[in-house]
């Protein structure tokens, strides 16, 4: 049995509801609540952050869009702040699919340095990461600690 109250123009919903879709309102906080419940315990979808964490599939959704618009804004004579930019946030995403802390606070600092960069990018160099990045991609449930390691000896020096 559930019960709704209104409430100031939100919605409290209280009660044991087996599917809910609606909006939960405990002290002031929101939470959408999109879920089943079994037994009284929430099973987490695939969707819904856990601890505050992205899951594996969204990283890997997050890791596609970004070469995406990676793809979308290689060009002949694309500046080098732009283009090292989405290769730095590619190279984060993968890390964070396979956990890999090691390089966060180099990819923070050379991210914070590319602003300052001046010139074009050649088009083998953007060949070379375009096709690294598609082969990645077309391995994704397959990237591993390992596979980073030789592009981060590729980045220019800042």
């Amino acid at each position: 049995m559930s019960s709704r109250n209104l409430t100031a123009g939100s919605e409290t919903v209280t009660g044991n509801i087996k599917n809910s879709k609606s909006i939960q309102t405990r002290s002031g906080i929101t939470t959408f609540v999109n879920t089943k419940q079994v037994n009284n315990k929430k099973n987490i979808g695939t969707s819904r952050k856990l601890n505050n964490t992205l899951n594996i599939p969204s990283k890997r959704h997050q890791l596609i869009n970004t070469y995406l618009t990676f793809a979308y804004e290689m060009r002949p004579g694309l500046e080098n702040r732009i283009f090292w930019r989405y290769v730095i946030l590619l190279l984060f995403s993968i890390d964070q699919i396979t956990g890999t802390v090691s390089n966060n606070n180099l990819n923070r600092e050379r991210y914070s340095k590319i602003s300052r960069m001046e010139g074009k990018v050649s088009d083998k160099e953007q060949e070379f990461w375009s096709k690294t990045f598609m082969n990645i991609l077309n391995n994704v449930k397959r990237i591993n600690s390992s596979t980073t390691r030789p592009l981060y000896n590729r980045l220019p020096k800042i």
